[in-house]
């Protein structure tokens, strides 16, 4: 209903995956700019990732075009550390950045680090 179509009569196509980005900030960025892309030429991606961090990019760039956006997390853990391993875009801190983004709903989660849960006053 949102897209006013009926997606499935567009039919499925690919995009080359994103390798190669070791260091998590390069894949935020690549991921950004691919869904960014995906947006802009008016297509309804899917965005597949085994890596969280993935999401973290995919929704940087749903957040520059769709307001009242807002994620709902299925995890159980709750990812919101401020930085992990020396970088703030770890899979450990994904949920924080996007939390930056967008409004978030955290659900299943059962395992949080102490002074770092949903309840945790941002700086």
């Amino acid at each position: 209903m949102e897209t006013d179509s009926e997606v499935h009569l567009y039919g499925i196509h690919t995009i080359d995956a994103v390798k190669g980005k070791k260091i998590p900030e390069a894949l935020v960025r690549a991921v950004y700019d691919k869904v960014l892309k995906v947006l802009n030429d008016k297509k309804f991606p899917i965005i597949v990732g085994g890596n969280h961090t993935v999401s973290i990019g995919a929704v940087r760039a749903f957040s520059e075009c769709f307001r009242d956006l807002s994620v709902l997390q299925l995890d159980a853990h709750s990812d919101l550390r401020q930085e992990y391993e020396g970088s703030q875009f770890n899979h450990a801190c994904t949920m924080a950045r996007i939390r930056e983004l967008v409004p978030i709903v955290q659900a299943g989660i059962r395992s949080m680090v102490e002074g770092r849960g949903p309840i945790y006053r941002q700086k």
